[in-house]
């Protein structure tokens, strides 16, 4: 059963060294070792992106409202509008530093809805997207993903708490 897994990735990030009691950080999207992502901004909500010591903003109905991240080396290139400026990591997140919602995707294979903070790395030649969410918005998301949907009620409470 895949939720199994899941569940334990979600158990290993909540007893590792660098979670705390409220936050979790997930990498997400590495099933598809991506060289090439991209980060929209939501309706009604802007992403404030740190690349290289500058910032970005990425919002709906701004002329920007999506930016392309893509590897070289092991370098990032964070394309916002046609300027492309190179970093060796990326981060997102709302106007006031904390949580915000994003769709990251991998062009022409996923595409996915966070809530949280973004962190982008380069290692090993591919692309490492870490979201940091908190605990409650986590476990919601896994049991969400992971659970049927005609499922019960009941059921999705007792998946959540195991």
């Amino acid at each position: 059963m895949p939720g199994r897994g899941y569940l334990l990735l979600l158990f290993l990030l909540l007893s590792g060294p660098c979670a705390s009691a409220q936050d979790v950080q997930i990498g997400v999207l590495g099933l598809f070792h991506p060289h090439q992502i991209t980060l929209s901004a939501t309706r009604g909500e802007a992403i404030v992106v740190t690349a290289a010591d500058r910032n970005f903003v990425l919002a709906p109905g701004s002329g920007v409202g999506a930016a392309e991240i893509r590897i070289s080396g092991n370098a990032l290139l964070f394309d916002f509008g046609g300027e492309v400026v190179q970093a060796s990591e990326i981060r997102a997140a709302g106007r006031n530093n904390g949580p915000v919602n994003f769709v990251l995707a991998v062009p022409g294979k996923i595409s996915r809805f966070y809530r949280g903070t973004l962190v982008v790395k380069a290692v090993g030649g591919i692309i490492v997207p870490i979201v940091t969410m908190d605990l409650e918005t986590a476990v919601a998301s896994t049991v969400q993903a992971e659970s049927d949907p005609d499922a019960p009620p009941e059921a999705l409470k007792a998946q959540a708490v195991v």
